[in-house]
């Protein structure tokens, strides 16, 4: 089964420190404003300028394939992984294709779309996940950094722009209809009399599901619902789970969400059904845009009304 493909969509703004109206700063007040900042900071992060964090053991560096304005690009992130050894085996075959040394980086395209609106004085930025993995807070981090050095005084904020959890969510109260909770690699008892003997653990999924013309309540009301132990696993109606996600209407389509799960991500919208896998088990190109530009045109639509 393809791993799962998510997309995640922020609003970057630039204010003042301190500034208690929280105003987005004039881009005249800036020494580099927004589209120029956000240029840079790609062109800055190429493979040869790929970035490395020894303490994580990750890297990314930034592959734009497509231009279409000052400030917007897209393309792709080859987010890695280093620091340890492993042995990369022939899926059929099970002997050993490849071994990864400690010093070698596993390098994973991850779509990206950057998108500075003419005339608006924020950007918006989608990335990518795939199975759970993203550099969501590497390259945000980064970007916080990298910003607020050459604009003293002034700082970058990323909003989440879709998540029960988030202030800054655009769908916060969105009526939820469908309602999904997971629990991976469970204990099988209550299910051997139908499995003929097989001792291989399952996932178990749980839908709740509205009636016709009814809804379970808003995306935040959902995320009220339950709670989190202390293991990180949540907690619903005395069961626990790993993941729980939300459809809510967004992108001209009914879209999962993720209220909770792995690292505590909320606000993931799901594409997995909509876009096409190559044969290498990432997203063409061309879906996973489509995708990505149908969320993004409903998020600036509802963020300027226009």
């Amino acid at each position: 089964m393809p791993a799962a493909i998510g997309l995640r969509f922020y609003q970057l703004v630039a204010r003042r420190l301190r500034d208690r109206d929280k105003s987005p700063a004039d881009p005249t007040e800036l020494n580099v404003d927004i589209p120029t900042f956000l240029t840079r900071f790609v062109n800055d992060r190429l493979e040869d300028g790929a970035v490395s964090d020894e303490e994580k053991e990750r890297s990314y560096y930034f592959e734009p394939t497509e231009t279409y304005g000052v400030g917007s690009l897209r393309g792709t992130i080859n987010y890695g992984t280093f620091g340890y050894a492993s042995n990369i085996r022939n899926g059929k075959r099970k002997a050993i294709a490849f071994k990864r040394k400690a010093t070698d980086v596993e390098d994973i395209p991850l779509y990206f779309d950057i998108w500075c609106p003419t005339r608006a004085n924020f950007a918006m930025i989608a990335l990518q996940s795939i199975g759970g993995k993203s550099c969501v807070h590497l390259v945000l981090h980064e970007m916080q950094k990298m910003f607020e050095a050459l604009n003293p005084g002034y700082r970058l904020h990323t909003l989440k722009l879709m998540g029960n959890d988030s202030p800054a969510s655009l769908f916060a109260n969105a009526p939820v209809k469908t309602m999904t909770f997971i629990r991976h690699n469970a204990s099988t008892d209550s299910f051997s009399s139908y499995r003929n003997g097989l001792a291989k653990p399952v996932d178990i999924q749980v839908t709740y599901k509205a009636k016709r013309g009814g809804m379970l309540g808003t995306l935040r009301d959902m995320g009220g619902t339950f709670s989190e132990n202390d293991t990180g696993l949540i907690l619903f109606e005395g069961e626990t789970y790993h993941e729980a996600t939300a459809e809510v209407m967004v992108g001209k389509r009914r879209r999962p969400v993720g209220i909770i799960g792995p690292n505590s991500e909320t606000g993931t919208i799901d594409v997995s059904e909509t876009i096409t896998y190559a044969n290498t088990g990432h997203p063409t190109f061309p879906t996973i845009k489509k995708q990505s530009n149908e969320i993004m045109q409903d998020f600036f639509t509802r963020l300027t009304g226009t």
